[in-house]
């Protein structure tokens, strides 16, 4: 059994893995990425065997969230470090690191919802999105939706995802448009309002 819920170490994590369990508390995120297993999280982020890779992959997403917020940089320097000098193995760990350096380095807005809640983030901006196609002019909202996305550290192609992902049949006709219009504009197939994000960025 895990021994102690809030202060987990890699014994407490390996058992939780090895049990397929739920969350043993709404924070276990929290919990796992106390310090004392950045290297555990590392390893099993990078794993595609893992059953939990992308909760693990989440907690790294979790962890440079909790280091951006607290405005404290050197307390959490060795870790960083740690975490960066590691050999990355699955493309989605590279964005991980990517990402976070453009963060560290200010290159990029901050987004709560984004860094902290990184397992859920699909479902998120989904239901975003679903909100505009309900608002006046549903088709300028989303495009500057998009902008905003890319000011977030998102390159085009995971913009196009995002916005693909929430495609669904039985969705009504008017907002299939609206949404494939947007998607036209992120990979240059609406001549005369593509979406110029380097450009057009400047002016949020």
């Amino acid at each position: 059994m895990i021994k102690n819920i809030y202060e987990p170490d890699n014994e407490d994590v390996l058992f939780w893995l090895a049990h397929n369990e739920k969350w043993p508390d709404s924070d276990w995120d929290l919990y796992v990425v106390n310090g004392k297993n950045d290297d555990l999280v590392f390893q099993l982020a990078n794993d595609k065997a893992c059953p939990e890779q992308e909760f693990f992959l989440h907690c790294l997403y979790y962890f440079m969230g909790e280091v951006y917020i607290s405005n404290d940089m050197e307390k959490y320097r060795e870790r960083i470090d740690n975490l960066f000098s590691k050999t990355v193995l699955l493309p989605s760990v590279v964005q991980w690191k990517e990402k976070a350096a453009l963060l560290l380095a200010g290159k990029i807005t901050f987004d709560s919802e984004f860094w902290l809640n990184y397992l859920f983030y699909q479902d998120i901006q989904r239901r975003n999105i679903e909100d505009l196609l309900y608002e006046p002019n549903p088709t300028e909202k989303l495009r500057q939706y998009a902008l905003q996305l890319y000011t977030k550290g998102f390159s085009k192609k995971e913009i196009y995802e995002i916005f693909l992902n929430c495609t669904i049949s039985t969705m009504e006709q008017t907002h299939r448009d609206n949404l494939e219009d947007v998607m036209d504009m992120i990979t240059g197939w609406y001549v005369g309002k593509n979406i110029d994000f380097e450009n057009e960025i400047k002016g949020l």
